[in-house]
C-alpha cells in the first residue's frame, strides 16, 4: 500500500511540475483576470486556516457524479483580496494557487 500511495504522489507531483514548467514558458507576466473561484479559495484559506481545492468540490454533483461548470458567467475582478490587501497576479500565479490547493487535498 505504500509503494501505491509513494506512486500515486509521485505521479501527481511530476504531471503537476511538467504542467508548471510548461506555463512558466510561455507566461506573457501580464496581470490575469480572477475569476471569482479563486477569490472564494483565498476568503475559505483566511477563514478556516486550510486551502482546498473548491473548483473540484464544486464539480461534484450530489450524487459523486463529476459534472462541468461554466465558470466563464461567474464574476471576476482585477485581483485577489487577501484580508484587504489587493495582490494582482499572472495566470500562471493562479494555476500555481490551484495546484497548491490540489496538494492540500491529496494530502488530506
Amino acid at each position: 500500500m505504500q509503494q501505491q500511495s509513494t506512486r500515486l504522489i509521485s505521479r501527481f507531483h511530476e504531471s503537476r511540475k511538467q504542467k508548471l514548467a510548461n506555463i512558466l514558458d510561455s507566461e506573457q507576466w501580464k496581470p490575469a483576470i480572477v475569476p471569482q473561484i479563486f477569490q472564494q479559495i483565498a476568503d475559505h484559506y483566511c477563514e478556516s486556516g486550510k486551502i482546498s481545492d473548491l473548483i473540484n468540490d464544486l464539480n461534484q454533483s450530489a450524487n459523486g457524479e463529476e459534472t462541468l461548470m461554466d465558470y466563464s458567467s461567474m464574476p471576476a475582478s482585477d485581483f485577489i483580496d487577501l484580508d484587504g490587501e489587493k495582490y494582482y497576479l499572472v495566470g500562471t500565479a493562479l494555476i500555481l494557487f490551484r495546484m497548491i490547493a490540489q496538494y492540500s487535498d491529496l494530502v488530506e
